[in-house]
């Protein structure tokens, strides 16, 4: 199982699995704070969902729905399971971008979330870090 489950369960959030429609791939419920993940996803899109899903969490985001707060899911998600000296070390290695997410064993999209996430400093790279450092 991997760290992010215990790191939910140290926020106090259920994670569980269902099938949710078609495109969703998770959802946190603040309410109940409980994140429910897409039984149909493959192992790394299953992680790489819940990353996102603790990150509206850690973020305290509560609407649905809000492109700026999925990009900041995103972004906290990137953060968190991409280690950036890894991402250093294999970008000095002329590698496409592509290769790159292989390597790292992530997405291609958590790949450009962490590289613009790179270009600005906010509070979800710090977020990100705490959760990172726990895991």
């Amino acid at each position: 199982m991997h760290p992010l489950f215990a790191a939910a369960e140290r926020l106090g959030v259920s994670v569980s699995s269902a099938t949710l429609p078609e495109g969703t791939l998770g959802a946190y419920y603040a309410a109940s704070r409980r994140i429910l993940i897409d039984r149909r996803l493959t192992p790394e899109e299953e992680v790489e969902t819940l990353a996102h899903e603790i990150g509206h969490v850690v973020l305290g985001h509560r609407a649905l729905d809000d492109p700026v707060l999925e990009a900041d899911a995103d972004a906290f998600a990137a953060m968190v399971l991409i280690d950036p000296i890894a991402y250093e070390r294999l970008e000095r290695m002329e590698l496409c971008a592509h290769d790159i997410a292989e390597e790292l064993g992530v997405t291609m999209p958590i790949l450009a979330a962490f590289v613009a996430q790179l270009r600005r400093d906010s509070a979800v790279a710090r977020a990100a870090a705490r959760i990172r450092a726990s895991t």
